[in-house]
């Protein structure tokens, strides 16, 4: 067995388990994640993207990337509620009819790209909806990547261009 360089990591199987784990220290604490794969080549993979993304500085935890656009959108409704706004009402109707009728509930925020963005604003265009409700629509969802990025939930996001008023 090799012995890995210090600060790089490790990868091993516990006893009992089919899967590989990774160990790697973040911010100074030490995360275990389990990669969920019995091919060694997979934990390297995990460990190496890690690494690679705290050598930039970037604080990494095993649930980075894992918040769902429910729970994204839930956190500006909280968001809106703690901060005495009166536009709560109004943007939990845009969430429940619109936002999340297109993005699945379960869908990862982690996967939703910027053309996935384009695309809803095509078909928001296409249903008749103005250009100024659009973009109240997302408005909500780049505040709920806004909230998840400075949580340590998504390391970065999508860019979410807003239509010209008329």
């Amino acid at each position: 067995m090799t012995t890995r360089a210090k600060g790089t990591g490790s990868i091993f199987k516990p006893k009992g388990s089919k899967f590989y784990w990774v160990a790697y220290v973040s911010n100074g604490k030490r995360h275990y994640e389990s990669t969920k794969s019995e091919r060694k080549k997979d934990a390297q993979d995990i460990l190496t993207d890690r690494l690679g993304a705290i050598g930039k500085g970037i604080v990494i935890t095993p649930k980075v990337g894992k918040i769902t656009i429910r729970d994204g959108l839930k956190a500006v409704v909280e968001n809106l509620t703690m901060n005495g706004r009166k536009s709560v009402d109004d943007a939990q109707r845009r969430i429940d009819r619109h936002l999340l009728k297109y993005f699945p509930a379960e869908r990862r925020m982690s996967t939703i790209s910027t053309a996935d963005i384009e695309r809803y604003k095509a078909r928001r265009l296409e249903e008749k909806a103005k250009p100024a409700t659009v973009n109240r629509e997302l408005a909500a969802l780049r505040r709920a990547f806004r909230l998840a990025v400075r949580g340590g939930e998504l390391v970065a996001m999508p860019h979410v261009g807003l239509l010209t008023e008329h």
